[in-house]
């Protein structure tokens, strides 16, 4: 029913989990 809610809430949970390891990588090297 909710397949379109669901793909934007997959892809808002990955932009996430991508800024949040970026963070820390960021975080390690500085």
């Amino acid at each position: 029913c909710d397949a379109r809610d669901r793909e934007s809430t997959k892809e808002t949970l990955i932009t996430l989990v991508e800024h949040a390891m970026t963070q820390r990588m960021s975080a390690r090297a500085g």
